[in-house]
């Protein structure tokens, strides 16, 4: 639930903008536990005898009020201004690990100067305040995610604002990031987390949107980050990559073309994501091993037909050279370890009617 109030005025022959606004979140979870089950044997039994470890109940509730302006400094210079108060109150009702928060205050500053007519520069910092619902192996809630986040770039506007481009550098500082702890044993809950100590996340975003033509969409966007440990409980863990089973390199391109002509009420268009190595060190009891994804690339197509003013029809084909992929990997858990694959190949038809 969200409730704002922007205002616009004007001081010494200038509009400045100011939005103040609420907001109200509510994480209602339910969770309830069985043991786990042999498949194996015996071979017919027609209904698996489960039973019930427990089950878990917890209500987060997260309120805000927060505050930011656009100030305009000069004909070239914005300032941009923020501030938000969080209160956020995790009430464990099957347990007695009730977290609370008051009054979080969370900055945000920012300027954009504006180049020309089609370009600006700009330059942010904001501060991190996430909570987290994980909990470690002694049933402790984690403490929120703090951190700071810097950021540097250059936008660009074209053809009356209806292709945007944008180039950014980034660092983030981050404490108490959730990381899998190496053990589950004595772990209550599917899986247990320790907090990380200071995590870097820097690198670089690239991503181009819009239309090139009054019938040609495109997309495009590629990423690189690099996270890793400044600091750490376990000395062992600096300089090291943190979040292994994340790619740090991860590009995207899209586009939708209608045609004209006689052909004016059909479109088709694809995409394609690539996405560089990822792996996980599994640690089991009976010796540890490395789990890895390697760089893979996944293409869509699609086409579309305009039947009339108010029925659509699209068809879809994903995944089209079929390629087997991993988008999880090495997940531990008290079960063991789990691996996610990527849809394989697929095709779907989709009729839309607007009244």
């Amino acid at each position: 639930m969200r409730c704002l109030r922007q205002r616009t005025g004007r001081s010494v022959g200038r509009t400045h903008e100011v939005v103040v606004g609420t907001s109200r979140r509510v994480y209602d979870k339910t969770s309830k536990e069985y043991s786990p089950y042999d498949t194996g044997l015996p071979i017919g039994a027609p209904k698996p005898d489960f039973v019930r470890d427990g089950k878990t109940h917890s209500i987060a509730t997260q309120d805000a009020i927060y505050l930011t302006t656009r100030l305009s400094l000069a004909d070239p210079l914005t300032l941009l201004l923020g501030g938000r108060l969080d209160w956020y109150d995790y009430d464990d009702r099957s347990g007695d690990e009730d977290y609370k928060v008051t009054r979080n205050l969370t900055r945000y500053a920012g300027l954009i100067y504006k180049l020309d007519e089609h370009h600006s520069l700009y330059t942010s910092y904001t501060d991190v305040f996430q909570p987290q619902s994980a909990q470690s192996l002694s049933g402790k809630v984690l403490d929120p995610v703090v951190g700071e986040n810097y950021e540097v770039g250059i936008k660009g506007e074209y053809f009356n604002g209806a292709l945007n481009a944008s180039l950014a550098v980034f660092r983030i500082d981050q404490k108490n990031l959730k990381t899998e702890s190496p053990t589950q044993a004595g772990c209550a809950v599917l899986t247990c987390y320790d907090a990380a100590g200071l995590v870097r996340s820097q690198g670089i975003e690239m991503e181009l949107q819009g239309a090139l033509t009054e019938n040609w969409q495109v997309g495009a966007g590629y990423t690189y980050a690099r996270t890793h440990y400044l600091k750490d409980t376990d000395p062992a863990n600096k300089n090291q990559q943190f979040n292994t089973d994340t790619p740090e390199h991860l590009f995207k391109v899209s586009t939708v073309y209608r045609l004209q002509g006689a052909l004016e009420k059909m479109r088709v268009g694809g995409n394609v994501y690539w996405q560089s190595r990822m792996y996980n060190d599994i640690a089991l009891t009976d010796g540890s091993y490395r789990l890895e994804q390697g760089s893979y690339a996944v293409a869509d197509l699609m086409a579309g037909y305009q039947v009339s003013k108010n029925l659509d029809l699209q068809l879809n084909a994903n995944n089209i050279f079929d390629r087997t992929y991993y988008t999880a990997i090495g997940a531990s858990s008290v079960w063991g370890s789990t691996d996610v694959y990527g849809n394989p190949r697929s095709y779907a038809l989709t009729a839309k009617y607007s009244f």
